[in-house]
């Protein structure tokens, strides 16, 4: 997550090539704040993963300020089987319990989206960081509910816990950025929901290797 990112920004800058580094809301704690998160808030990570995506921020822009680094929160694919999304429904279709907590919000934020935002910051010539993520908010245990009832797959198995519960972290209040300079994007699971019939937005999903081995296609 650090050094890896940092010789990459050190050869990047000797080149001249253009650079985007992912980062993560837990360079933030989230304690005693109520309201969204800036770009030029100081960093305080929530854990070590946190600290690492902080160090890489620091290392890459001390050896290319010209870098552009983005920050995004909680993100998922149906192109990726190892994510939230993937793992809970598959779980839940294997007749698994899947306990998520409700205590933690979050905002999903849809893979394919936030790299055709990147990519249109790249041919813009933007650097610095920027704030990167979808619109809203959802609990852990929302977004599974909400996945799998837009699917079809059946919630009764689906436990609403304390992140106590889970030996996790709440995480910072990094929804409804409201930077001047951030992108907030409206897509995935509830925008599919408002803009396509389901049985659609379904079979759009049922392509993608991983919800074809969750729907046993």
């Amino acid at each position: 997550n650090t050094a890896g990112a940092i010789a990459l920004a050190r050869v990047c800058a000797a080149q001249k090539i253009g650079l985007i580094c992912f980062s993560s809301d837990l360079v933030f704690d989230g304690k005693n704040r109520e309201k969204p998160y800036l770009e030029s808030d100081e960093t305080a990570p929530l854990n070590a993963y946190g600290a690492s995506k902080a160090a890489m921020e620091q290392g890459v822009f001390g050896e290319f300020p010209g870098a552009l680094i983005v920050r995004t929160s909680a993100f998922w694919s149906p192109h990726d089987e190892w994510n939230f999304v993937t793992q809970s429904l598959d779980a839940l279709a294997r007749g698994e319990t899947v306990c998520c907590a409700d205590d933690v919000h979050i905002t999903p934020t849809y893979v394919p989206e936030l790299t055709k935002n990147c990519l249109d910051l790249a041919l813009d010539g933007e650097s610095g960081m920027w704030h990167l993520a979808c619109r809203g908010a959802v609990s852990w245990h929302e977004f599974a509910r909400e996945s799998a009832q837009f699917l079809g797959v059946s919630t009764e198995r689906l436990n609403a816990v304390s992140h106590r519960e889970l030996g996790s972290h709440r995480v910072p209040f990094f929804v409804r950025w409201e930077a001047s300079r951030a992108c907030c994007f409206r897509i995935g699971m509830i925008a599919w929901k408002i803009t396509a019939p389901k049985s659609a937005a379904k079979s759009n999903f049922r392509q993608f290797q991983p919800f074809k081995k969750i729907f046993r296609l």
